[in-house]
């Protein structure tokens, strides 16, 4: 594989880009929605003329257009504080399960082995197949003992070089980032659709980044297949796990890594109606700004 598939893409690189324009566009609607209102609110110290002046305003004032949007806030907001939640807990549950299988001593020495004193590997016992990395700030890459048993040396190094791919771009904040961003905008179905190409393209680039270092797919093919033909992968919802849903997209990378992989960037469906409810918003915008 030559070395400039290592460089992003067009079209993930196109992902973020509209993830940003949109995030951005609704963000100042909502945004500019709730300094307008704000703004008509008197600030005094009696809270009850403060709750009547906003009473008035919503009833008054901009009855038309101001609970749609509000309806829209509160329901990012909503959406924001539930996957916060959500990923605290899985976290926590993540956490509590790697201290009560890591093993320092196996850990010690397979970095030994693979002299990969540079990434931040930790093994842990069990007899499932687990390979991934987790951690925002500091990634790690987590391995499990039926891995390490499953698979040859080389195989070992190729899975190494995908996770180190995931560690050194810090892919674990990038996607909770943006799965945040998706089920806030929830609305907007097209940022879901956006954000799953982009995460297709982060296992495909950490396949690539792996070839590139091995000089050769086949190891990587191997371990795919071999795990898929098992079925012995164990998820635990957290950090970005080396076999998912962009599994198919993979296989066809691996079969014949020269030709260009075409990953649909949305549906029909999904791109109507969220341009729908831009135009809607943003009509509503400009009504309320006049």
């Amino acid at each position: 594989m030559r070395a400039t598939m290592l460089k992003m893409p067009r079209q993930p690189s196109l992902a973020l880009f509209w993830i940003a324009i949109i995030g951005n566009l609704v963000i100042i609607q909502l945004g500019y929605n709730v300094f307008h209102q704000i703004r008509d609110i008197p600030f005094e110290s009696n809270l009850f003329r403060v709750f009547a002046a906003i009473f008035a305003d919503i009833l008054s004032n901009h009855l038309l257009f101001e609970p749609l949007l509000n309806g829209l806030i509160l329901f990012s907001i909503i959406m924001l504080c539930r996957q916060l939640i959500q990923q605290v807990k899985l976290y926590k549950k993540w956490k509590t399960y790697i201290d009560s299988k890591s093993n320092p001593e196996m850990t010690k020495r397979f970095i030994k082995k693979f002299n990969k004193e540079n990434l931040r590997i930790e093994v842990i016992l069990d007899s499932s197949i687990i390979a991934m990395t987790a951690g925002l700030i500091k990634p790690r890459v987590i391995l499990s003992s039926g891995l390490i048993e499953r698979f040859n040396d080389q195989e070992m190094e190729a899975i190494l070089f995908h996770e180190m791919y995931h560690s050194k771009f810090r892919h674990p904040l990038q996607l909770l980032i943006l799965t945040m961003i998706a089920e806030s905008l929830a609305f907007l179905p097209i940022m879901k659709s956006l954000v799953h190409h982009y995460k297709i393209w982060m296992e495909l680039l950490a396949d690539r980044f792996a070839i590139y270092h091995m000089g050769s797919e086949i190891q990587l093919a191997q371990v795919l297949l071999a795990v898929l033909k098992n079925n012995q992968v164990k998820s635990q919802g957290y950090g970005v796990h080396f076999v998912n849903e962009s599994v198919n997209y993979r296989l066809k990378q691996l079969i014949d890594p020269q030709t260009p992989i075409r990953i649909p960037f949305f549906k029909q469906k999904t791109l109507l109606l969220s341009v729908i409810v831009l135009v809607m918003m943003t009509l509503i915008f400009i009504y309320g700004s006049v």
